[in-house]
């Protein structure tokens, strides 16, 4: 049985932000560790930038619709 792992790091320091393990390398996973980030941040993100390799998830309406509701 496949897991995905799904990190966010800070590119200024390479700390973890967040981190999800899934059976699904799918969009909600995209979606889950992005508001799992978010929520972990003491001052809201203002015109935060992501940057992604994973192409499908990160170019699915949800997604972006996610990422524009966040000003990301």
């Amino acid at each position: 049985m496949a897991r995905y792992n799904c990190t966010i790091i800070d590119l200024f320091d390479r700390s973890v932000v967040a981190t999800l393990n899934s059976r699904h390398n799918d969009n909600q996973l995209a979606i889950d560790i992005l508001k799992k980030a978010l929520s972990s941040q003491r001052i809201p993100p203002r015109k935060l930038i992501l940057h992604s390799d994973q192409r499908s998830q990160s170019i699915s309406l949800d997604f972006t619709e996610f990422c524009k509701n966040h000003d990301i």
